[in-house]
């Protein structure tokens, strides 16, 4: 939507990649959680998980709006949440929102937000079943279309086991 003479855009959930035309001065606002993300030109991602927002420049120059500011380079990344903005973190930009090409690559992220990406991408829903398994942190690189592998690594590595009934699955 064009509002205040902004290109705007709300991410209430999941995850997108924007690629931004420049517009003489007409910026490009997404708003999502408690924040936004404003750029006049470049690409970047932002993914909107229970655990927050996380905002990565692919390319050109951007600013970050939570409770204070940040300007982020490409090859940057930051986390804001309702807390506010977290440190700003180096990204492998050949990674970085791997997902367009069929994969997912997690570094050392809390179990809750490899479900929601999961949920996103599968038929069914996950569900772990207590809450501190949540912010157990796991790292690795999938294939989308091979959910499977990625349940199988989950349940290797935490020690944890899938139940599945009726299109639900269960992560105890």
């Amino acid at each position: 939507s064009l509002e205040r003479g902004e290109r705007q855009f709300d991410l209430t959930a999941g995850a997108a990649v924007f690629t931004v035309q420049q517009a003489a001065n007409v910026p490009f606002v997404v708003k999502a959680g408690n924040g936004r993300v404003q750029s006049s030109g470049g690409a970047f991602s932002v993914t909107h998980n229970a655990s927050g927002v996380t905002v990565e420049c692919l390319s050109g120059p951007l600013s970050v709006h939570c409770l204070g500011d940040a300007q982020l380079l490409p090859g940057e990344a930051i986390v804001y949440s309702d807390a506010g903005l977290g440190e700003k973190s180096a990204i492998d930009l050949e990674t970085a929102s791997a997902w367009r090409e069929g994969m997912l690559v997690f570094n050392n992220r809390p179990l809750e937000d490899i479900v929601a990406s999961l949920n996103r991408h599968r038929r069914g829903r996950i569900i772990i079943t207590r809450q501190s398994l949540r912010s157990l942190h796991v790292s690795g690189v999938f294939q989308l279309n091979r959910p499977q592998d990625i349940i199988a690594h989950l349940e290797e590595t935490l020690h944890l086991h899938a139940v599945g009934a009726g299109g639900i699955l269960l992560l105890v």
